[in-house]
């Protein structure tokens, strides 16, 4: 759950950011408002995940955060 909460703020911030720009790009802020709600989805299945589908998506939003976010 950390990690997913991590990348949905990371998405948050950039949508903010994006929102605040003197010239913002409405492709790049679809992009990553289509992002946020597909990991808010994530975070919601989450709650009803068994082990094996609970560690799938840790490990998907863990390479995500690394991705976003650099080494």
């Amino acid at each position: 759950m950390d990690t997913v909460r991590a990348v949905l703020a990371w998405y948050t911030e950039q949508i903010i950011t994006e929102r605040r720009s003197t010239e913002p790009d409405p492709a790049r802020l679809e992009r990553l408002l289509a992002e946020h709600r597909a990991c808010a989805a994530d975070q919601q299945a989450l709650r009803e995940a068994g082990p094996q589908e609970r560690a799938r998506i840790a490990a998907d939003y863990a390479a995500r955060y690394r991705e976003l976010t650099g080494p």
